[in-house]
Formats: C-alpha cells, structure tokens, sequence
C-alpha cells in the first residue's frame, strides 16, 4: 500500500470530519480567539507598561497555538476511538507510522489556520504591528515541534491506556505550561521549580519573548527534538507490546 497515498487518504479525512462539522469549527477557533480578545483588550487597557503587555500577548498567543495544534491532532486520534473506527483502521491494513504522520499534519494544519487567523485580527481589529509579532514568528518552530512531539506522546498513552484517557489530549500542554512561568521571569520562581522551567521548550520560549535571547530558541528546538524522538519510540512500542498481547483489536 503506498503509504503517501494513506496519508493523503487519512489527511482528506480527517479534513472531511472537520468541515461538516460546525462544533469542531467553533471549537478550533474559540481558544485562539478568546486569548487573542482577552490579552487584546489588556494590551489596550494601559494597566501595565506597553512591553510588558505585548509580553503577555504574545506568550498567550504562543499558548493558543501550541494548545491548537497538539489537540486538534489527538482530536483526530479520539473521534476514532469515539466512532469505534480506530482499530477498523489498522484492519484495513494501515500501518501505525500512516496513521500519526496524518494526524500530525493534520493537527499542524488546524493549528496553522488559527495562528494566520489571530495574526490577522491582530492586526485588523487591536492594530498590533509586524514588528510587535516577530518573536512569535521566530519562535515558531519551536512551540511547533513541542506541540507535535507532545501529540506523540499524548497519542501513546492514551492508546496505551485506552481513550477513557483522553482527557490528556485537553491537559498535559496547559499543565506543562503552568509549570513554564508564562507570566513571571524564571528567576522569580521556586527552586524546585526553576530546573523545570529551563528545561520546557515551550517556557524557554517565554523567557525568549521576555528577554529577546535567541540562544533560548535553539535550546528549545534541541529539546524538542529530543522529546520528539523520544515519544516516537514510546508510540511504536506501545503498538508492538499489544500486538505481541495480542490485545490491540480489542482497543
């Protein structure tokens, strides 16, 4: 089976399930949207100084888009498993690699229509410059590649543990987040926690917006990358451990 042609195949599908879908729709752009009005608004409210606002914007459009793109892939995954057709799939003869390739690309896609549709509203509705949005363009392939690697991740485990899980699709980006420092600098935190900080690609990100240190983003994407791995292995292994248990139909 080629397998360019199975994700093609998948990708159209998953694109199929989401247009005729007005409640996906909504739920693609409501986070986005909501964050992008929010801190729009406190941008505008001269409550703090103007840096330190466009601070804040932008690390919570960062926290919209990454959210967008890692849900909206194990979304695609979890409708499956919602309509029963997960293990049909893989019946039919789809391999494992296929299949999260296509959910990826297509998390990436949903993901990427939200980003373009907030830089534009930006824009249009709060006046927000190019300039002012460069560090989440150039931070870009950073929050991406931790979004997807944690799709990865996501998608493993949930397999692993069954989809009654799958309320770690909607939780593990905000809870690493939360534990990232989004709105205070990584030297106010705890100790303990500052290890932990310093180490997410996606709060290396934040203090980047924060401080403008380009060496962050590199430090990001190398971690991201690591983890990225990381949780492809845990993927394929998770699929030959219930292959071998001979449990994987019964998903």
């Amino acid at each position: 089976m080629n397998k360019f042609y199975v994700i093609k195949s998948l990708c159209y599908r998953a694109w199929l399930g989401t247009h005729t879908n007005k409640g996906r729709i909504v739920e693609i752009l409501l986070f986005p949207v909501s964050q992008l009005a929010i801190w729009g608004l406190f941008l505008y409210a001269d409550l703090v100084e103007q840096s330190v606002a466009e601070q804040l914007f932008l690390i919570n459009l960062v926290w919209a888009f990454a959210t967008a793109i890692q849900t909206q892939a194990n979304i695609v995954m979890m409708s499956d498993f919602w309509s029963g057709e997960f293990p049909e799939l893989f019946r039919s003869g789809i391999d494992e690699k296929s299949y999260i390739v296509s959910i990826l690309l297509s998390g990436l896609a949903f993901g990427m229509v939200t980003m373009i549709a907030s830089m534009f509203l930006s824009w249009w509705v709060f006046d927000i410059s190019l300039e002012v949005m460069l560090p989440l363009i150039y931070s870009l392939p950073c929050y991406l590649m931790f979004s997807l690697a944690l799709a990865v991740f996501a998608a493993a485990i949930i397999i692993r543990l069954n989809h009654s899980y799958g309320f770690i699709a909607f939780s593990i980006l905000t809870f690493i987040v939360m534990l990232s420092s989004p709105y205070t600098p990584v030297e106010n935190l705890p100790a303990a926690l500052r290890g932990i900080a310093l180490f997410s690609p996606i709060g290396l990100v934040f203090e980047f917006i924060r401080n403008g240190d380009t060496s962050l983003l590199y430090k990001s994407f190398v971690i991201s990358i690591v983890i990225f791995i990381l949780s492809s292995i845990y993927y394929f292994s998770v699929f030959k451990r219930l292959r071998k248990k001979g449990d994987f139909f019964n998903l």
